[in-house]
């Protein structure tokens, strides 16, 4: 029998009480138990996200770091990973934040799918949750709108790699298609193979991310199942990049690392 074991890794920061917490209870209560959580706070000054999870901490399963100093979005994923790296040895790596929900199959969903397809990643439908105002929805709600249209056109179940990757080039790599790490599940061969997360991106970062996974990956799985939803709000990291001015500087930036994607006539600014 294969290990079965997911990692979990958390990053945390400035973290909502609220949230925090109904995010850790997805995780206690998933039917896939073999698992371990690592939160990883990234230095918060104005939220004691320790006294938050100490409540949690009596699970042995879960444990809590906090950074002596701030290392950003992409650092603190990359300081997550290399936590990973000391856990023992889990067959699954799986990002959760801090603000987002599973539904109780999520684990059980995705561990199967890539078992059964003998695939290397996998990535799951879910929903977004607008929150706020009513001008800040508005504001954001094409770019879910779009990307749902776009995994309307990808079919479910297993895709060879190269092809997929081709398949989402062709579309310009306008629409993060994999989606949200948070519903991302990836083998910790696949993790090894594809190195750190860039800490130059804050954006892009998850995409340029799966490109590469892409490129070492042989087949990724497409579950076609909502199994939770992902929190947009005017707070949310994801929410504070999604400016117009960043995007464009980062698309010249993902280029610059990619060259190949220019000459290929795609991501254009």
């Amino acid at each position: 029998m294969p290990n079965q074991t997911v990692s979990i890794l958390m990053p945390t920061y400035e973290s909502d009480p609220a949230y925090l917490k109904a995010a850790l209870e997805c995780v206690l209560n998933q039917t896939h138990q073999d698992w371990t959580l690592m939160i990883r706070d990234d230095a918060s000054t104005t939220t004691d996200v320790h006294a938050l999870v100490t409540p949690f901490l009596a699970d042995p399963r879960i444990t809590f770091v906090r950074n002596n100093e701030r290392k950003g979005i992409g650092g603190n994923w990359n300081a997550c990973l290399e936590s990973a790296d000391r856990s023992g040895n889990p067959e699954y790596i799986q990002f959760f934040f801090q603000d987002d929900l599973w539904a109780p199959n999520y684990l059980e969903k995705s561990v199967k799918a890539l078992e059964e397809n003998n695939a290397d990643f996998s990535f799951a439908d879910h929903e977004y949750l607008l929150q706020g105002e009513e001008e800040f929805k508005k504001a954001v709600e094409h770019i879910y709108v779009n990307l749902a249209a776009a995994k309307e056109r990808v079919a479910a179940g297993k895709h060879d790699a190269r092809a997929f990757l081709n398949m989402w080039i062709r579309s310009s790599l306008r629409t993060n298609i994999i989606g949200e790490p948070c519903f991302v599940m990836l083998r910790k061969s696949l993790v090894d193979r594809t190195g750190p997360v860039d800490m130059e991106l804050r954006q892009v970062l998850d995409s340029e991310y799966w490109l590469r996974c892409l490129q070492h990956a042989s087949s990724v799985v497409y579950i076609k199942e909502s199994l939770g939803s992902f929190r947009v709000h005017a707070k949310a990291a994801s929410a504070r990049n999604n400016v117009a001015k960043k995007r464009r500087r980062e698309r010249l930036l993902f280029l610059r690392k990619h060259p190949i994607l220019a000459l290929r006539g795609v991501l254009k600014i």
